[in-house]
């Protein structure tokens, strides 16, 4: 629940409008049942415009410091408890976006649930946060069952489904990217409650009752389903059905070692083929009456210029913070480049046109 209502982006609650107790009130039966969790997500949900504009740069919290944050979580939090006459313990930032002065703010209030996109936004795994569990969402509206059946034939022994719905997901607030029915919501909870294998909880319920939420998992898990841009996850495909479902540590890490070795495979074949290729096109060109400077001319700058893609991928990847995969396909392009202009310089050095001796007697 948001707990404040603004037109702007504002951290003080003078400025802002407490959400209806009326409108709270209508969840007070589901929440005393436990069938609904409460749980604080932002404090009016408006963007502070910190970051640059661009694709997933809107955040209430990341960039603020630790007592504007500090402020905003705690006034939320006593909003909502005030309202709902609940402990609300589970945050769920706006945008899915914070940073490492949210967590210390939510381990501060006493927070124990965080849920978002997974983002860690280069955040390191430390100990200060081991009071918080961590549950990223996994999967969109119309692929719960798919979601389900992917982790019920996975070896994973404790995978976890945690679904992201929006009120514009439903084609009855907003018929123009709603893709859910209030129908298809009870048709789905009914087919979830008949499921012999699958039990539906809260996030704070769920939080209870597995062993492993810490921030590491979380990483790890993010580390193995790669970076993406924007908050959504991916489309749900035969090869990315995996991601659907929230990893255990020893499952992903099993998987993690499992398929290590595919990809330094995969970039050792490109360096070795592309060595090949251009070391015979070198050979070629140096087939003929080539001087030997030109040849150690031609090595030289393949070797400058894998210097200068070394440095150039340095850059970018310090610049965000990680290495990407078209990082690893452009020096293994041109680490097999210089293989090959070396040796075909080499090779044709060695077998050069040698000078005939002058015969004798």
């Amino acid at each position: 629940m948001i707990p404040y209502e603004s037109d702007t982006f504002t951290d003080d609650p003078a400025n802002c409008v407490a959400i209806d107790p009326a409108t709270a009130g209508r969840l007070t039966g589901a929440v005393r049942s436990g069938l609904v969790e409460v749980a604080l997500h932002g404090f009016a949900h408006r963007d502070n415009e910190i970051a640059p504009k661009g694709p997933g740069s809107e955040s209430e919290f990341r960039g603020l410091g630790y007592s504007s944050q500090l402020r905003m979580l705690s006034v939320g939090k006593a909003t909502l408890e005030s309202l709902c006459h609940v402990s609300v313990t589970t945050f769920i930032p706006p945008w899915n976006s914070y940073d490492e002065n949210t967590l210390r703010a939510l381990a501060d209030l006493g927070f124990e649930v965080v849920s978002s996109s997974g983002r860690t936004y280069g955040i390191a795994a430390t100990g200060r946060f081991q009071r918080l569990r961590f549950l990223p969402y996994t999967c969109m509206p119309g692929h719960e069952r798919e979601a389900v059946e992917f982790a019920r034939n996975s070896s994973d022994p404790d995978p976890i489904i945690v679904v992201l719905l929006h009120p514009f997901n439903f084609v009855e607030y907003d018929r123009d990217r709603g893709r859910f029915t209030r129908q298809s919501l009870d048709d789905l909870l009914s087919w979830l409650a008949v499921q012999p294998d699958v039990a539906t909880q809260t996030l704070g319920g769920a939080a209870k009752m597995t062993r492993d939420l810490s921030y590491q998992r979380l990483r790890t898990f993010i580390a193995r389903r790669g970076r993406r841009k924007g908050n959504e996850p991916p489309y749900f495909t035969a090869q990315n059905a995996e991601f659907f479902f929230y990893h255990s540590t020893p499952h992903t890490s099993g998987t993690r070692a499992a398929n290590r070795g595919r990809p330094i495979l995969f970039y050792f074949l490109l360096t070795a083929v592309t060595a090949v290729l251009f070391g015979l096109a070198a050979r070629l060109a140096f087939s003929g009456r080539v001087a030997g400077s030109v040849r150690r001319t031609a090595s030289c700058a393949t070797a400058g210029l894998l210097g200068l893609c070394i440095i150039y991928v340095s850059i970018n990847a310090l610049a965000n913070r990680a290495i990407r995969r078209w990082h690893w396909l452009v020096l293994s392009a041109m680490l097999g480049l210089y293989i090959g202009t070396w040796a075909a310089a080499i090779v044709a050095g060695r077998r050069g046109p040698r000078r005939r001796e002058p015969l004798s007697g």
